[in-house]
Parts: structure tokens; sequence; C-alpha cells
């Protein structure tokens, strides 16, 4: 029997690979205006000998070098980290498509890998662990961030991975792992303030490992390069950010410290909470306070997802409702026509989730199956 049960997860994994791959190469020869041209002109760049390796952040990058994919943007240079430069440069090795496809294909095999951590971490097994991470499979934003060749796969497996250390009782580790992750894009930080709440070596180790990157040299560049860019994504500006901004600019950033700080508060009294319920908070947490929030972003509530539905199956009614609710809301949200109408169902599902997640810390912050 357990030879049966051990033949049928090898068939049902190979599928999963083989239907990965196949997605992986469809999408990477008919999607078009993706983010993967600027990672691949950034690994080409590094392994130019004609070409220094800081001019990864030139804005004119897009004009280097000739590519097959279709492309409507012009003047959008690399936006992660010099460190990520180096990581992805092997890419460019490759042709063009078999790249992207490649590139693909490890988000997806991490996007897995983070969903299965989270349930595993949640106690799920058996079929609470099979249908989530079939269901999530459909999470539209990890669908749209694989369609933009994106790496939010990559970003939450390290995220997973980060929470899986800690639970373990490696906190240096965790904040390493949370400083890798931030070099792709730079939220995770606030992720690793939080965990930092409940043990202080996670956030110290996360700012040393993330600051010792910056013996690259180059690696400065990489703020100049995010602020040059600011102006061209004025379409994913949050909506509390733009009403906000009428008023007056600082508004906004009383709202946002007002929340961090509700939220490192929430934590801070509930000592006894464990890392993954931390996390699944933080994730929300830190979507609420970004002015600049994309689509593509809300992968990693996935994790969160995950682990709230299969530690709340059996108890707190409330949150599960709430958690399927956020995940219902934001999963259609997506195929309204109005940008706007989009952002504002997403704004409004956030903050259903993460308020329901706050009040259970502050009103039972001691819940079997939630805490340790």
């Amino acid at each position: 029997m357990e030879g049966s049960n051990k033949k049928s997860k090898l068939i049902v994994s190979l599928i999963i690979l083989l239907v990965s791959f196949g997605f992986s190469v469809f999408l990477s020869h008919y999607t078009y205006n993706t983010d993967f041209t600027g990672y691949y002109y950034a690994a080409s760049t590094i392994l130019d000998s004609n070409a220094p390796n800081i001019s990864v952040y030139d804005i004119d990058i897009i004009n280097r070098y000739s590519i097959p994919e279709a492309t409507e943007f012009h003047g959008f240079s690399f936006l992660s980290s010099m460190p990520v430069a180096y990581i992805i440069a092997p890419l460019a090795l490759m042709p063009y498509f078999k790249a992207k496809s490649v590139m693909i294909f490890i988000n997806i095999l991490m996007y897995l890998a983070a969903i299965a951590i989270a349930l595993r971490l949640g106690g799920a097994s058996g079929r609470w662990f099979a249908y989530p991470l079939a269901i999530l499979c459909l999470w539209w934003p990890f669908i749209h961030s694989m369609r933009h060749g994106q790496l939010n796969g990559i970003i939450l497996c390290l995220i997973a991975i980060a929470v899986f250390t800690a639970t373990k009782n490696h906190p240096t580790i965790c904040g390493i792992f949370l400083a890798i992750a931030a070099l792709f894009k730079l939220f995770p930080i606030a992720i690793a303030m939080l965990l930092g709440v409940k043990n202080w070596r996670i956030f110290a180790s996360c700012i040393v490992a993330f600051s010792v990157s910056f013996i690259i040299p180059g690696s400065l560049k990489w703020f100049q390069a995010l602020s040059n860019n600011l102006p061209h994504f004025n379409f994913v500006y949050t909506p509390l950010y733009l009403w906000l901004k009428q008023f007056d600019f600082g508004w906004y950033w009383i709202y946002a410290a007002t929340v961090a700080g509700f939220s490192a508060l929430l934590v801070y009294r509930s000592k006894n909470v464990n890392y993954p319920l931390i996390a699944s908070f933080a994730i929300p947490s830190v979507f609420l306070v970004m002015p600049l929030l994309e689509y593509t972003h809300l992968t990693l509530l996935a994790f969160s997802y995950s682990y709230i539905v299969v530690t709340t199956k059996k108890s707190i009614h409330s949150l599960l409702i709430f958690t399927i609710l956020s995940f219902i809301l934001i999963n259609t949200s997506f195929f309204f026509v109005n940008l706007l109408v989009l952002n504002i169902i997403v704004s409004f599902s956030l903050v259903v989730f993460w308020a329901a997640l706050a009040y259970n810390l502050s009103t039972a912050p001691c819940v079997e199956g939630l805490n340790v």
C-alpha cells in the first residue's frame, strides 16, 4: 500500500513538472511586453566584456541588445539589485525564448515549493495539502506574474524558506534569506521588521546581509534607477495614496506609519504567536502601506492564504470566511475593465484580510492551531 502511494505521488509530481514546463514554453513564445526583457538585457550586459556592469541601470538599456520579443516600451531599465544581475547572468548564455522559458519554469517550481512549505507549516496533509495547492495554482496574480516574466515566485519561495528556518530556531539564516528576497524587490525588508519584533536577530541579520551586498561596485545606482523609473508606474499607485496626496503628501505617510506601528504593536503584544502567522499577517500589512502596488505583487499572499486556511479549518470560522472572501475578490478583480475599480477592490480585500488577522491577533493570541 505504501509503495502504491509513493508511485502515485511520483506520477503526480511528473505530471506537474510536465504541465509546468509546457506552460512555461507556451508563455515564453506567446507573450509580449514582458518584464523579462529587462532581465535578459541585464544578464547580457553582465556577460558583455565591452559594457561596464553598472550599465545594467542605463535608462536606454532596452536599445542595447536586439531581442525577438515584441515590446511597446522604451526607456525601461533593470529594477533589481546588482547581485540579482549576476545571479541571472547565465540566462544570457541561452537563446532568448529558451531563457525566458527557463525563468518562468523556475518561478513556477519555486511558487509551488513555497505553497508546499506554507501548508506543511500549517500541518496540512492529504487532501488538506492537495486541494489548497491545486486551488492556488489558479491564483491569478501568480498567473499574471508568469505572463509578465516576473520573479515573484522566487521572492515568495525565499520568504517561505526564511519563515521555515525561523521555526527551526535559526533567526540569522531567516534574516539572510529575507535579505536575498529584498535584493529582488525591497518590500521583504518590511516583513523582516515584523518578524524582528518577535526576534530582533531576524531584522538585524537581514539589514546586515542586505547592506553587505552593496560592496559590489555600482550597487548604489539601483536606488537611482528606481527613482528614475517611478514616473513610468503611475498606473499602479494605490487609490488611497492618490486620494491622500490630493490634500497633503504627508498624510499618506502618517497613515502608513499608523498601520505599520499598529501591526508591530499587535505582534509585540502576542509574544507567543508563531513565525508563520506573523509572516501571514506581515504580507498584507506591507501591501497596505505600499504607495505603489502592482497586481503581480499579490502573488505573495498565497503564503498567507495557504497557512491561514489549513490552520483555521476547524476553528475561527470568521477568519476563514474573510480569508476566502479576500481570495475570491482579488482573484476576480482582474477581470474588471476599469483599472480604478480593480485597485479599489484589491485595496478593500487587503483591508478585510488584514483586519480579520489583526482582530484575531488582538483577541485570541493563543488560539489552537495558529500559535505555538
